[in-house]
């Protein structure tokens, strides 16, 4: 063991404490060369890989380790065993300390982050450093000219140092976090194996779950990862900061986002593969008090047909929402919250409204889907294409049915009423809390109430209720409270046939494998007419639909589920709000 006595200050030593950001690289670009060369050989890399290797060393930018993890040549574990026998540190074999010591005066913690090192032990048997890759005389040299005692160097692998920097344990809060603020370190961050491979396989757990949304959500120094799963969000491991912050940026990369802005929200998409079939991700990040955080809604055409008959509606709903489509011209609503299905629902009416004499023209923001009997287009507010524009070009183009992504402002509402009201069949989606609170809405966003009752043909209002799992349900004793409930409005007790699913392997425990849609549905009549035109309250229109026999609330619809076994009453309850 080299004492710090008897050794000379290496070059650039002293900087160690008036400079701790300074990183020690050897000096000679052969050095790097011959380190290269000598990884390559212990790793029996091809001629290919040694001169990949090779350009990824050159200059001293990375260490031969660190470079061959990044470029996934060879296994991590398999890296640091090489680098063990060739530089006599032999491989850290103990388990991480989950607070391990600080680093001791004369180091910092940035210092040892950008060197790939961590202090592993600093007690009475002396201070153990862990290195990712040993072999530099230099660094270990002033390391421990730095502390002025012996130092005992081992060998640690690539995946041991970055899951300590997960959790803070290898990277000072100020360190790494705050150098990811510049923009070309945070590309390079986003373009390591580590983030990419981290990303690439939390998106296939994500799709092999059925999840549709994953969320990376800064958090008092860690980065929390949740995905969405029939519409309940579970946690996954955490990360450190720093490292979901390259995670962000890697898919803001994929998207094609501005990595430096960190500070606007931004939006995009991207298409890859994902366990070997193509999957869109609509990317969408907004800056919070803690750091960025992003939401990567997974589409894929797995499992949906996009077919009217396979959405799972109720078939007096459906019938009724064929029939409205039916119409040759005037305005059809699906309103809803967020994620309760509703374009989906509008993609499977394009698909039975899409035939060869029929011309289909869509704006969307974003396109989940594309389609190649329809003609999409993208909301791009920089390039001045809105929902209004694009309306006003539409009408145009001599469009048969106009799909509308969203009725969100007054202009594009007033164009859609106008395009109906000319001869196309308009389909549209609102945020609206039920049915009969569409036409309100719309008068609320400009437009008038006589022009609406003229138009509108129908208004279908949906949620998704998660499906019981088949393989664990099993039948149910309702409780009072839910007897209660269920007699309220209209069930009789005895013919309930409730279940519960405690959860098995099939569903990962959550007791609930899919979605259902529940639904309500009505077509204006006559009298509808009257009252909208007139600017009858809402109440009014729920009147009058109470006593239309064709027509069930959406409560009934979520009641009628849970009755027959096929969602729990809880989640019946809690997506209806009863």
């Amino acid at each position: 063991m080299p004492q710090a006595s008897s050794q000379s200050p290496p070059r650039g030593a002293a900087q160690f404490a008036a400079a701790p950001g300074a990183i020690l690289r050897p000096a000679l670009a052969k050095a790097d060369q011959d380190a290269a060369e000598r990884l390559a050989r212990a790793l029996g890399l091809d001629a290919a890989q040694t001169e990949r290797l090779a350009s990824a060393v050159q200059g001293g930018s990375r260490r031969p380790a660190v470079a061959a993890s990044l470029l996934g040549l060879a296994a991590d574990a398999e890296i640091a065993a090489a680098m063990a026998g060739l530089y006599a540190a032999p491989l850290w074999d103990e388990p991480i300390a989950d607070t391990p010591p600080a680093p001791p005066g004369g180091l910092n913690a940035k210092f040892l982050a950008e060197n790939y090192a961590m202090v592993l032990a600093d007690g009475d048997g002396g201070c153990v450093v862990g290195l990712v890759d040993p072999g530099s005389s230099e660094l270990r040299r002033g390391v421990e000219y730095a502390l002025g005692r012996p130092v005992q160097f081992r060998t640690i692998s690539f995946d041991v140092w970055r899951a300590a920097s997960h959790r803070g344990l290898a990277v000072a809060p100020d360190g790494e976090t705050e150098s990811l603020a510049d923009a070309e370190r945070l590309k390079d961050f986003a373009s390591d194996a580590p983030v990419v491979r981290y990303l690439d396989g939390v998106l296939a757990r994500a799709v092999s779950e059925r999840a549709s949304d994953l969320h990376f959500e800064q958090k008092g120094g860690r980065c929390v990862v949740r995905m969405r799963v029939d519409g309940a969000l579970r946690d996954l491991e955490p990360l450190g900061a720093a490292f979901g912050a390259g995670v962000i940026a890697r898919a803001k990369v994929l998207a094609d986002l501005d990595v430096a802005s960190t500070r606007a929200p931004q939006d995009g998409r991207a298409t890859l593969q994902v366990r070997g079939r193509p999957t869109d991700l609509r990317i969408s990040t907004t800056p919070t008090v803690d750091g960025e955080s992003a939401v990567l809604r997974i589409l894929t055409r797995q499992g949906v047909d996009f077919t009217l008959g396979s959405l799972g509606f109720d078939p007096p709903i459906l019938e009724a929402f064929e029939a409205q489509l039916r119409r040759p011209f005037g305005l059809i609503l699906v309103t809803g919250p967020t994620g309760s299905g509703k374009t989906t629902t509008l993609y499977a009416a394009l698909r039975r409204l899409a035939t060869r004499d029929r011309k289909v023209l869509t704006i969307e923001d974003p396109i989940e889907y594309v389609f190649d009997a329809i003609n999409q287009t993208q909301v791009n507010e920089a390039a001045g294409v809105t929902f209004a524009s694009a309306l006003r070009a539409f009408l145009r183009h001599d469009p048969d049915v106009i799909l509308v992504g969203e009725i969100r402002d007054p202009e594009t509402a007033r164009l859609a009423v106008q395009a109906a009201l000319t001869g196309h069949l308009v389909l549209a989606t609102l945020h609206a809390n039920d049915a009969a609170s569409a036409a309100a809405r719309l008068a609320d966003l400009g437009v008038e109430r006589y022009l609406l009752a003229g138009v509108l043909i129908g208004v279908l209002a949906q949620r998704l209720a998660p499906k019981l799992c088949e393989r664990c349900a099993a039948p149910s004793q309702a409780s009072p409270r839910e007897i209660e409930v269920f007699v309220q409005h209209g069930f009789a007790a005895e013919a309930l046939a409730l279940r519960a699913a405690p959860g098995c392997p099939a569903c990962n425990g959550a007791g609930r494998h899919g979605r259902l849609p529940l639904g309500e549905v009505f077509t204006v009549d006559e009298t509808l007419e009257r009252l909208i035109s007139a600017g009858a309250p809402t109440a009014d229109l729920r009147a009058h639909l109470g006593a239309v026999p064709a027509f069930q609330p959406l409560a009934h619809d979520a009641l009628r589920r849970a009755a027959a076994g096929e969602v729990a009453a809880e989640d019946a309850f809690r997506t209806v709000g009863l």
